[in-house]
């Protein structure tokens, strides 16, 4: 994962850096496509701001989050992404599963009607093309 950092209103912090990469380093668990990372950290009133954006091929995932710390505002910008990315991940997994479409569906509501007594005189119901 390539990672971009940007301070504004606030000095270079190495320390912010090498926990941000540390905490990113979790979600490449959920990561199946190369993505890049950008990372802003800034000062507005009383917060500390921070937002990161996971970027890929023909995808975006943003979180922003304002805390007391950076490093509590990294945490819950890290955690918005865990969900997001964990989401995706689970859309492309289950995309075209029998067992998740309405077909599928109907077919574990009418489980009980179509037990045989016998296991191997079960038949499935052959699906309509069309």
């Amino acid at each position: 994962m390539k990672l971009n950092f940007k301070f504004r209103k606030i000095e270079w912090s190495e320390e912010m850096v090498d926990y941000v990469t540390a905490r990113l380093a979790k979600l490449t668990k959920f990561e199946w496509q190369p993505l890049s990372a950008h990372i802003t950290f800034s000062a507005e009133r009383n917060f500390c701001c921070t937002e990161i954006r996971l970027s890929g091929p023909g995808m975006l995932f943003k979180a922003t989050a304002k805390a007391i710390s950076y490093a509590d505002g990294v945490d819950a910008a890290c955690a918005k992404l865990q969900r997001q990315l964990e989401r995706k991940k689970h859309q492309v997994q289950d995309h075209l599963v029998f067992e998740n479409s309405h077909e599928g569906k109907l077919q574990d509501v009418h489980a009980p009607e179509l037990e045989a007594e016998d296991p191997d005189d079960f038949v499935l119901p052959s699906r309509k093309s069309g």
